[in-house]
């Protein structure tokens, strides 16, 4: 009985420092917490299976009354700080009052939570007075010394530290982040809504990393943990719960809280209908509550066996059936008005800078920075370059990236000439001065480098996006790229003579050699002659190897 308590001391606490061990290393605020949470969860688990040996002990003959100070003194201090990040936070996601999550998020920090861990291994070697038939003297897990495993997590690290933008925040703790555009809203319906967000970023952080780390067994299980025990949460949050009135964990879930607004829960009501919702949810829940959320104090089961389960568990099972309630989530997001801004939680915003305060940093070393897009490298060839790369073959998201950076770089990179301008007017003249940068420079320098037809089209999407910041300036870039280039081909003339049509003002002299352009782009020809070339050219997929 005793033997079989103290293992599940030891597999605690070891996944306590392991998971220390894991934040420490990914030290980005919100990756930090999310993933301490697994401390609290433990350290609670701890606590209960420590208590259960005092009887057993004095049972056997041992003086416990030492011991049982040093424990209950551990539990006390736990009970302050973090019961109830633990019990809101960690185990569950239950309501709060929104300052007061902020204010438990922030407390999750690495001083805090690595007093827990070492208070723990001081009980667990305090145990060793008694002398325990199969008592196993506590030393480090081998996982934080393999020099593998902090190679993946400093990579991993990279990536975080490399994101960059600002994006919609809808979720419960979007406040609590770097270049996030919070909203805040506080009703009951749009306070489980933010959960619900909260809850799929966390599950989405999880599977990232449990893809990212080809780590040992034992960090797949933290991993493995807190997806079960989060999708149990999002089940709870989404479907509301039949328990006993005034149980500790009764609430009502998204479907409930939209049909009180007025409005129809029909997407959620229909998957609940449609899928066998309830013996799912049940097999993950049994897990949760067994090794998940929690650990078996008593003696039955045993460690073993409950690592078993968890192995055994279909963790893709479970993912699937997750999708299928993000999917009935999104979509009563995007039915009801009130809620659309949810289903648009994590969406990169372009053409705003951030502004506010820092993050709390979880390792207490300096506030986190705060490194919007645009931001960087502004005067950097090679960013210039790779920039170009992502607006001319990247998805969606590097494409609006790509126009944030050279909207920026635009607007601040270095002045490398000044443009004196005069315009004259029946009546006298307008002179004014113009900063052309180092951006345009570089897309001039482009242009007129021997570009694919494909990648031209690309590079003039990019002058009409970012033509409102700077119109002049690259209405110069081109100017400068006509005048330079006298045997351009139909097609590249007409396209050009398009954009100059659609930037609004442009006072730059072509000089007599190029005033084809401006009969074209005054007498509104171009549209029509290539709509068929861009179409062409714009769906072919072709790039050359030039800005490779």
């Amino acid at each position: 009985m005793i033997a079989i308590r103290t293992e599940k001391l030891r597999f605690t606490l070891e996944e306590m420092q392991i998971t220390l061990y894991l934040t420490e290393h990914l030290t980005d605020p919100f990756v930090s917490r999310t993933l301490a949470r697994h401390i609290l969860i433990r350290a609670r688990s701890f606590i209960d299976i420590v208590r259960s040996l005092r009887k057993p002990l004095n049972v056997a003959g041992h003086d416990t009354q030492e011991f049982h100070k040093t424990k209950e003194a551990y539990a006390d201090t736990f009970d302050e700080y973090f019961q109830m990040s633990r019990d809101r936070l960690g185990a569950h996601v239950q309501d709060v009052d929104f300052g007061e999550r902020i204010e438990l998020w922030n407390d999750i920090e690495i001083g805090k939570i690595g007093f827990f861990v070492d208070g723990a291994r001081q009980v667990y070697d305090g145990l060793s007075a008694f002398n325990l038939q199969g008592y196993i003297p506590y030393a480090e897990p081998a996982e934080i010394t393999d020099a593998s495993l902090l190679a993946q997590l400093q990579s991993y690290q990279r990536g975080l530290d490399s994101r960059t933008g600002i994006e919609l925040g809808a979720d419960s703790l979007a406040v609590t982040r770097n270049n996030t555009s919070a909203a805040l809203n506080l009703t009951p319906v749009h306070s489980r809504a933010a959960q619900l967000a909260l809850i799929r970023r966390w599950i989405t952080l999880e599977r990232d990393l449990l893809q990212a780390l080809s780590s040992p067994p034992s960090i797949a299980r933290i991993v493995k943990a807190r997806l079960v025990t989060d999708i149990v949460s999002f089940c709870d949050c989404l479907v509301t719960r039949q328990l006993q009135s005034g149980a500790p964990q009764e609430m009502d879930g998204l479907d409930m809280l939209v049909e009180a607004s007025g409005q129809s829960a029909s997407p959620i009501n229909d998957f609940v209908s449609a899928s066998n919702f309830d013996t799912e949810s049940q097999l993950t829940r049994e897990v949760r509550n067994h090794i998940g959320a929690h650990i078996e104090a008593s003696d039955t089961p045993t460690i073993t066996s409950l690592i078993a389960d968890l192995d055994a568990y279909d963790l893709d099972r479970g993912l699937r059936l997750y999708e299928r309630m993000l999917a009935a989530f999104l979509k009563t997001c995007r039915n009801v008005l009130f809620l659309r801004s949810y289903a648009a939680d994590g969406v990169r915003m372009y053409g705003v800078t951030m502004a506010g305060a820092h993050a709390i940093s979880y390792t207490g070393d300096s506030p986190a920075s705060l490194v919007p897009i645009g931001h960087q490298a502004i005067d950097d060839e090679s960013a210039y370059h790779q920039n170009l790369l992502r607006w001319i073959a990247g998805n969606d998201s590097q494409k609006g990236d790509a126009r944030q950076f050279f909207q920026h770089a635009f607007m601040a990179s270095a002045v490398v000439e000044t443009i004196e301008e005069t315009e004259h007017f029946s009546q006298g003249y307008n002179q004014s001065h113009h900063k052309f940068r180092h951006a345009h420079q570089f897309l001039t320098i482009t242009l007129t480098s021997g570009v694919s037809d494909p990648e031209f089209i690309s590079l003039l999407e990019l002058i009409q996006v970012c033509a409102g910041l700077t119109p002049y300036q690259l209405v110069e870039a081109l100017v400068r790229y006509a005048r330079g280039n006298h045997n351009l081909s139909p097609l590249r003339t007409f396209l050009t003579c398009r954009v100059l049509g659609e930037i609004e003002r442009w006072p730059h002299s072509f000089g007599q050699s190029s005033e084809i352009f401006k009969w074209n782009v005054r007498g509104g020809h171009a549209a029509n002659l290539i709509a068929g070339s861009v179409a062409k050219y714009a769906s072919s997929g072709v790039r050359s190897s030039r800005l490779e």
